[in-house]
């Protein structure tokens, strides 16, 4: 690895690195990843001393590679396994039988990320106010994936590089001083970050579909990588509501009676299969963002921090639990079971069927459990009080804090489950999906803290 580190007059700076890594993991086991970044100090040119608007400028670019060989030992080397299942080869002793393992790939190589960035950071009122924009375009290329073997092959699943993803973003951060330094008075801090992304998959090495096994088998087939798609894809039946009273006729040609789930036919062939599966969201949101406050008044500190997302959704295999849904299983413990679909009231909540299509009136993949993952929380609240010296004496104690501090106090969302903040995703390719997931606890917290 080298690394040149180079500035001129404090006003151009130039980083430059190269590095070559090596993995015994991969069949092609060393890559070299170069970085460069460059700064200019506007603010200190000659043009800019006297400016009246900026107390600071500068203007800065990127561009890098990384590389990432996140794949299990021997994942490039052929295993023959052992089994139970054994053979008399003599008549008389039972052999172990040792079968092949799943195939291996015979070029397995570096995943790389080229990732550009460019931004400005500016300074105003005497570096009172400070802004700050980036804008970024990172293409990961030879992407490591844990590939479903066909049964024909032998099943299992084994590493593989299946293509390429695109993200591209903004992130925008706003702090300040609103008040100025004030010791014994009031004084305030505070900083907000909001970064969009948008990410695509631009190639899968010629396959148009891979299917994501997700947590368990209810979620074996609910995320999907489509070409022209952003990761975190859901797919599944698009849920209409109920088969009504006057629909019966309609309802009968699916197999299904009023009071059945309706799907939407996307292909028009009188039958509801994997053909009719549609995208039916997204668990990767749009924008994500923070907000943080710290303000002091003597010896009182009192901070908080909101933080939220916008433009995901979440698919919950915990809220479809409740209402039993699984073939045979009729203990709905949700409250509006109460308002499932009957002859007098025909609402869009489907009642118990063993009929319709598909899985027997109960598929698990429908956009019935994909819910608006939008939040707004507050994370994190505290207020310390110090204790003075004069009152400390000639302790030999340094300082007294009492403080009182709550975590994820509230949270403001249209999402029906516990915490719209948390998946089972392993990674973003099965973002956003759910089930049991143990939400983020409410705390409160009663402190003392003593410093010699």
């Amino acid at each position: 690895m080298g690394r040149i580190n180079y500035s001129y007059k404090e006003k151009y700076l130039l980083t430059a690195s190269i590095r070559d890594d090596g993995s015994s993991r991969l069949t092609k086991k060393y890559s070299t990843f170069p970085s460069v970044a460059v700064g200019w100090l506007m603010s200190k040119e000659k043009f800019m001393a006297n400016s009246k608007v900026f107390s600071s400028l500068k203007l800065r670019g990127s561009y890098g590679e990384t590389g990432n060989q996140g794949v299990p030992p021997y994942s490039s080397i052929p295993v023959i396994n052992t089994s139970n299942v054994g053979y008399y080869f003599d008549g008389s002793s039972l052999s172990i039988s040792t079968p092949l393992g799943p195939p291996v790939s015979t070029n397995l190589v570096w995943e790389t990320t080229l990732q550009t960035n460019v931004g400005v950071d500016a300074g105003f009122l005497n570096n009172r106010l400070a802004f700050t924009i980036e804008a970024y375009n990172k293409k990961i290329s030879n992407l490591l994936f844990s590939y479903q073997t066909p049964a024909y092959l032998g099943g299992g699943s084994y590493q593989r590089n299946i293509g390429s993803l695109q993200n591209r973003g903004i992130e925008l951060g706003i702090s300040g001083t609103p008040l100025a330094p004030n010791p014994g008075g009031l004084n305030w801090n505070t900083f907000f970050e909001i970064s969009f992304n948008d990410n695509k998959v631009l190639n899968l090495n010629g396959l148009d579909n891979v299917i994501i096994s997700g947590i368990g088998q209810p979620q074996a087939n609910i995320s999907i990588l489509k070409v022209g798609k952003p990761l975190g894809e859901f797919t599944g039946y698009k849920f209409l509501g109920t088969w009504k009273t006057a629909e019966a006729t309609e309802a009968a040609k699916y197999g299904s009676k009023p009071g059945d789930a309706k799907f939407l036919d996307v292909d028009g062939n009188g039958t509801i299969n994997e053909n009719d599966y549609v995208p039916i969201g997204n668990g990767i949101p749009k924008s994500t963002w923070g907000f943080i406050n710290d303000f002091s008044y003597k010896n009182f500190n009192l901070s908080f921090m909101f933080s939220g997302q916008e433009g995901s959704q979440i698919y919950s295999q915990t809220i479809a639990y409740t209402w039993g849904q699984a073939p045979g299983v009729r203990n709905a413990t949700n409250s509006d079971a109460t308002k499932m679909w009957t002859a007098k009231n025909e609402t869009d909540i489907p009642d118990f069927s063993t009929t319709g299509s598909p899985n027997g009136g109960f598929p698990t993949n429908t956009s019935r459990f994909v819910y608006n993952a939008n939040f707004v929380k507050l994370k994190n609240l505290s207020l310390t009080y110090s204790i003075p010296q004069s009152v400390l004496g000639n302790a030999k104690i340094r300082s007294v804090d009492v403080y009182v501090s709550g975590q994820n106090l509230f949270t403001i969302t249209k999402y029906p489950g516990y915490d719209p903040e948390l998946t089972n995703a392993q990674s973003a390719q099965t973002q956003g999906v759910e089930m049991g997931v143990i939400p983020n606890p409410r705390t409160y917290t009663l402190g003392l803290r003593v410093g010699f």
